[in-house]
């Protein structure tokens, strides 16, 4: 594998890490950050990245350190909202309470169990059989929670709106149970528990996922165990263990004194398990068994919900070209936030068991590239006198995922004078073909340093690309043009443009005229993870620990 490509950046995963290692609470700064945060965290908890065993077992610790710290309502907002923009589909007031009631009893059990765990970690000889019992009543009742609960987040009416959230319980079911299997036996619980129950619950919900064009065309999950998912089915008897131990841990709880309120979320849990098994425990039909097809599917459905920015001006409705590039950006923003926000997640979960390995082909799929744009003048039809190119993605096809150049970007000529009149960049050691003029306006070269990366983008355009101006993590590079104002035009439009963990990977002038007429009309940016980019810049993540111990 080439230096720097897809490889996940061990100077980040160790940094987050050391932050969080002896924190109580933390508080996320930039709360856009958060899809990076737990990104980090899977690749700690997959021993993608060589790093110290005691950070690795820490992981599902971090995790809850991440999702649950001060501005917690913030940042599970901040993972909701731009998707219900984007569809315009919003969950009702009353099922976003229960949700939020949900997250409420994931963080007081995540808690309680990061205690217990601690306890245990740091006991004595005298004490350490007590702890691991206190340990495991914590763990089962946790464990119950999460599964009754999950449902609550696949609600057909609102499935799509609540994917982010229902992702992010989904990584704390996985990690949770992860984490039974490769430390449980350590708590004391028996071979027969972790094999019998936990693995075959782990297999079931982490199946390899198709993607691509294939992803429309898998077939739904049978209701029935498959040889091909699990090894085992967890049964009746998986079902009676789980209520006996679920007892067992509420009677613990009340003899010990624990927290009301966590003890309330264990006996919810127990409720409706009994009621269930008035029902012979018999699953219902339409749950979702698998959760990395459930996801996979909702994201798809969401995509036929995208609705088109609206223009920001009377005259701005006036130009087509302008309409057809806000209605594939609105399909990029919602791929871009569903890739980095949800589906990137599902690719760690299968490699968080000790000795699961991650190939190649998992690492190209967290490397993928995401996009913004076009921006500009857009169409997705052959122009007499125009040199086009079509966004790779449409409203029936999905990004594609393509390995990183052998090299990582490196260098871009802007040509400007009025306009932007042609752009040119290089990876590595090899430039890109030319767009736009190659000999008009003045070129302004970049050359990056080998630790600089493009963060963001400052676009204005109208009818044409007016200017660009590139701020990395060192500098600012620009502006390059002066005004996409034409006279009797719609005038000027002005975006920044960024991926929070991202860094710009490339740049693509959709629309450029013949050599009679000046002026580039239309570009989109690609992006790549910051935490693939092995050799690159440390990731410095705005966390701020609080009350460390």
């Amino acid at each position: 594998m080439e230096a720097n490509v897809n490889r996940i950046n061990r100077k980040a995963v160790e940094a987050i890490s050391n932050t969080l290692i002896g924190a109580r609470e933390i508080e996320i700064k930039d709360k856009q950050e958060i899809g990076s945060l737990v990104f980090a965290l899977l690749a700690l908890g997959s021993s993608a990245v060589p790093v110290a065993s005691g950070f690795i077992s820490h992981f599902f610790l971090f995790l809850g350190e991440v999702l649950f710290g001060i501005n917690m309502k913030d940042i599970w907002d901040a993972l909701r909202k731009p998707i219900e923009h984007l569809i315009e589909q919003k969950i009702d007031a009353y099922h976003l309470e229960v949700l939020e009631t949900k997250i409420k009893g994931f963080q007081t059990n995540m808690q309680a169990f990061t205690g217990a765990w601690r306890l245990w970690h740091n006991a004595t000889a005298a004490t350490r059989e007590q702890e691991a019992q206190n340990l495991k009543d914590h763990y089962t009742a946790f464990l119950t929670v999460l599964r009754g609960s999950i449902s609550e987040f696949q609600i057909n009416s609102s499935a799509v709106a609540a994917l982010p959230w229902f992702v992010m319980a989904a990584n704390i079911h996985i990690g949770l149970l992860a984490n039974g299997i490769n430390y449980g036996a350590s708590w004391g619980y028996t071979e027969e528990f972790i094999e019998g129950i936990l693995r075959p619950e782990f297999n079931r919900l982490t199946v390899p996922s198709m993607t691509g064009s294939d992803m429309t065309a898998r077939t739904v999950i049978s209701n029935e165990c498959s040889s091909n998912i699990t090894s085992a089915c967890p049964g009746d008897y998986g079902k009676k263990t789980e209520l006996e131990l679920l007892a067992n841990s509420i009677q613990a709880g009340e003899a010990h004194g624990w927290s009301e309120e966590l003890l309330d979320t264990w006996r919810t849990a127990y409720s409706a398990m009994t009621v269930q098994r008035r029902d012979l425990l018999a699953e219902p039909k339409d749950v979702k068994r698998d959760y990395r097809y459930y996801i996979e599917s909702q994201y798809i459905l969401g995509r036929s919900k995208v609705r088109p920015y609206p223009p920001r001006s009377s005259k701005e409705k006036l130009y087509r070209l302008l309409a057809t590039a806000r209605k594939f950006r609105a399909y990029a923003d919602y791929d871009a936030e569903m890739i980095a926000n949800v589906l990137a997640y599902t690719e760690f979960w299968p490699y968080l068991l000790n000795g699961h390995d991650m190939p190649v082909s998992v690492l190209n799929r967290l490397d993928r590239e995401i996009f913004s744009g076009p921006y500009g003048n857009y169409t997705d039809k052959v122009t007499e006198g125009m040199s086009t190119l079509q966004v790779p993605w449409t409203d029936s096809t999905l990004p594609p995922v393509v390995p990183r150049a052998a090299g990582n970007f490196t260098s871009f000529i802007v040509r400007a004078d009025e306009f932007v009149e042609g752009f040119q960049q290089r990876w590595g050691d090899d430039w890109s073909v030319q767009y736009g003029s190659g000999d008009r306006g003045v070129a302004h070269q970049v050359d990056l340093e080998p630790d600089e990366v493009v963060e963001s983008i400052h676009i204005e355009y109208g009818q044409k690309i007016g200017s660009l101006r590139f701020t990395t993590n060192k500098r600012v590079h620009g502006p390059y043009g002066k005004d996409p104002w034409i006279p009797g035009s719609l005038g000027s439009l002005d975006d920044t443009v960024n991926r929070t963990g991202y860094a710009m990977s490339s740049a693509h002038v959709v629309k450029w005229p013949g050599d009679k007429f000046a002026g580039c009309e239309g570009i989109y940016f690609g992006f790549r993870p910051l935490l693939m980019n092995g050799d690159g810049p440390a990731y410095n993540a705005s966390i701020e620990p609080v009350r460390t111990v």
